[in-house]
């Protein structure tokens, strides 16, 4: 079971490859896709001679950032909503408003407020990685068993107490899967808010690379952009095992 958890990823990154190396090579021009030799050389230069690593390291900054903001505010929310329930009906239909307003419409607006640098690209993240994040939150809170509640009144426990014993451990798993999203969308708002307008970061890289048609060179921020993502999700998958042990994922 282990082994295969590994060899089959494995096995389907080969056969993308493969067929990639052919569509490329005999079907497909090197301006539409280029050869995955041609993309891993692009990203060996961009590493060795270029700023690659340095926009990909602030992309990293900015999305990590944003979700570490989306955390703290969810976890603000959720448990508001949790002290005063009549809260979720009063706030729902604000969040859900909220993120049906794309991304791409108020990115000028926040780089107006908060100019070019990481502190615009941290908030858009924050502000695409907020939905799932908040709703995996209240519904995690919301989701304790009404007989579990009434036993620990029985006991007498107080509301924090509760809060501490029942609730929250018993939400971990809504958190964690909410985490996991949080966490992976987050990159897709500082890519947004590097598009708009920046002065570094992968999404910043990628344009300056299509400008002069260096397509290798953008299929190779693309493909670190996906790396980033597998990483970052690793690591919420990493921490979720070490603290929820007893859930059996």
């Amino acid at each position: 079971m282990r082994l295969s958890k590994y060899l089959y990823p494995l096995l389907t990154l080969i056969l993308a490859l493969c067929l990639w190396h052919f569509l490329s090579t005999f079907y497909l021009p090197e301006y539409f896709l280029p050869t995955p030799v041609k993309v891993a050389r692009a990203i060996l230069v961009g590493v060795t001679k270029e700023t690659l690593l340095l926009q990909t390291w602030i992309t990293f900054q900015e999305s990590i950032f944003g979700f570490l903001v989306t955390l703290v505010l969810s976890f603000g929310i959720g448990l508001l909503v949790y002290s005063f329930r009549p809260l979720k009906e009063a706030t729902y239909p604000f969040l859900i408003a909220f993120q049906t307003t794309p991304i791409i419409a108020i990115a000028p607006i926040l780089l107006i407020w908060f100019g070019f640098g990481l502190e615009s690209k941290i908030i858009m993240a924050s502000m695409v990685s907020f939905f799932p994040m908040v709703v995996s939150v209240i519904t995690g809170f919301s989701s304790t068993k009404q007989d579990y509640m009434e036993l620990f009144k029985a006991f007498k426990a107080s509301k924090f107490q509760t809060f501490r014993k029942l609730t929250f451990p018993n939400s971990l798993p809504f958190i964690f899967a909410g985490m996991k999203v949080a966490i992976v969308v987050s990159i897709i708002g500082a890519i947004v808010g590097e598009f708009v307008g920046s002065t570094g970061g992968l999404g910043y890289y990628i344009l300056v690379k299509e400008q002069v048609l260096a397509v290798p060179s953008v299929f190779g921020a693309l493909l670190i952009l996906m790396l980033l993502g597998i990483l970052n999700f690793t690591i919420i998958g990493v921490i979720e095992k070490k603290v929820i042990f007893w859930s059996g994922r």
